[in-house]
């Protein structure tokens, strides 16, 4: 599938936002929303572009879930258009934070906008990745 149009409009729009004084905040950019599927269980949605303008916010909700010692933490990442070398970090990040813990850390998603940033780099083996919500929630992996 081709972005570029799509892409063409998101940089048209920065721009003239550029020109106009206004600046995108990593908020404006990235939506970043934290559910409870169950007791010890915590789920982050997040939605749009994680890259090094937006990737300290994901860490940042990642780190304070982290905090409630969650026996699970699932990132939803099926909303995620765009997934840079940063978004990359913030993930291994997430990885780390959740073994400091004991917990366990599982990837939702099915867009190549992550998949194929994490399997280019050779991070494919080290997530627990899954179709969907329910499935992460379940540890049941699908081929």
């Amino acid at each position: 599938m081709d972005n570029r149009p799509t892409r063409l409009s998101y940089l048209r729009e920065w721009a003239a936002r550029q020109a106009g004084g206004l600046t995108d905040t990593a908020e404006d950019l990235l939506d970043v929303r934290v559910c409870h599927a169950a007791e010890d269980v915590r789920v982050v949605v997040v939605a749009g572009e994680v890259d090094l303008m937006t990737a300290p916010l994901l860490d940042t909700v990642v780190a304070d879930q982290c905090a409630s010692l969650p026996a699970l933490l699932i990132l939803d990442l099926r909303a995620v258009t765009f997934l840079g070398s940063s978004g990359l970090g913030s993930l291994l990040v997430a990885r780390e934070a959740a073994a400091t813990i004991g917990a366990h850390l599982r990837l939702v998603c099915t867009g190549p906008s992550v998949l194929r940033p994490i399997d280019l780099t050779g991070l494919t083996e080290l997530f627990e990745v899954y179709t969907d919500l329910d499935a992460a929630v379940l540890g049941q992996l699908r081929s």
